[in-house]
């Protein structure tokens, strides 16, 4: 599949890695959760439905990178708890906990030695409303990865709010220099199990 526009940090990754072939399972719109009744987001458009759209590319991995979350922000889907459940065939829509759990179990049933990696959700100057806040669902991710023994890669860090600007041309998505901060940051990272 496409890797994305040139600048963007999945093909800058692998013109210093060299991967013998990258999938990048990711949409536009995208959520953590899944949401199948959803009237602005589609089935597949979610961490679960990326792994179940591409099972043989996640088999055959050696990392499996994980970036969403800011839909689900934008979206203001419930955060839940780490006993929420989902599946596939779910007809309710899940907590962003619930979808992030089932991703990581989905992905280790079809690859036990994949290296998953998830990054959390980046600082924005993109206004959005609701009192779920960017650190309430960065606190889900880092508690997940920690209790599923993920690698977690504290992105967050890398952008001042005040500088941000500097980063983005929107406020919210990551233009060609914030890119280039971001793979510094990937190749600095131990990602190993």
């Amino acid at each position: 599949t496409s890797l994305g526009y040139p600048t963007h940090y999945i093909p800058l990754l692998n013109d210093v890695c060299k991967f013998a072939s990258v999938t990048n399972a990711a949409w536009s719109g995208g959520t953590m959760a899944y949401l199948p009744k959803s009237t602005e987001r589609f089935t597949y458009k979610s961490f679960p439905g990326a792994i179940d759209e591409n099972q043989e590319a996640v088999a055959n991995a050696d990392i499996c990178f994980v970036f969403y979350g800011t839909n689900d922000l934008t979206d203001q889907v419930p955060i839940g708890k780490m006993s929420d459940k989902m599946s596939l065939s779910d007809i309710n829509n899940s907590s962003f906990m619930a979808g992030m759990q089932f991703g990581i179990n989905y992905i280790r049933s079809l690859n036990e030695d994949v290296n998953i990696v998830f990054m959390n959700l980046l600082t924005r100057t993109y206004t959005y409303s609701g009192e779920i806040t960017l650190q309430d669902y960065n606190e889900a991710i880092h508690e997940i990865c920690k209790t599923y023994m993920v690698k977690e890669l504290d992105v967050n860090s890398l952008f001042d709010e005040k500088e941000f600007y500097l980063y983005s041309n929107d406020g919210l998505h990551l233009n060609p220099e914030g890119y280039k901060v971001l793979v510094d940051y990937i190749l600095t990272r131990k990602i190993n199990k």
